[in-house]
């Protein structure tokens, strides 16, 4: 069986009302994002995630979450890890839901909304976020990082 780590980088972005933007990505609604390159650091990754999903550069801020999990698909094991932030520039990204559709990746993407974190889809991932989510809205100034990991071996 073969096995592969991935490391992942997801930008949260708020709205002046505190939604939270998600991507569709097949089935699932989720935090934008994408893998990190070789010789990339964690800034270049989100920089580079945004500009390529949803034609903006993100500026990140404060790491809010962290997860790591196994995937077993067509005999591959795949170890993830995700690192979530928030980011500096939300303001940058009020118009996204336009002009995603024009960015070079906007192909890996069905659909791109606005969400109070109370309505959020019953098909987010990853479940935990939501509860993190809500906690760090409360008092975004006194949060704490949060980990959580589904490895159980």
């Amino acid at each position: 069986m073969k096995k592969k780590f991935r490391l992942a980088w997801r930008f949260i972005i708020l709205n002046e009302k505190d939604e939270i933007l998600l991507v569709k990505q097949k089935n699932n609604w989720a935090i934008p994002g994408g893998g990190i390159d070789f010789w990339e650091d964690l800034i270049s990754t989100i920089a580079r995630e945004s500009k390529e999903e949803l034609w903006i550069e993100a500026q990140m801020d404060k790491i809010i979450f962290m997860q790591d999990f196994i995937s077993c698909k067509n005999e591959k094991l795949k170890h993830h890890f995700e690192v979530f932030c928030t980011i500096k520039n939300n303001k940058d990204f009020e118009n996204v839901i336009k002009t995603y559709k024009n960015s070079s990746h906007s192909y890996e993407l069905r659909d791109a909304k606005w969400f109070s974190i109370d309505n959020f889809p019953e098909n987010f991932l990853p479940i935990k976020l939501k509860e993190v989510l809500k906690n760090f809205l409360k008092d975004k100034n006194n949060f704490c990082v949060k980990y959580h990991s589904a490895i159980n071996w």
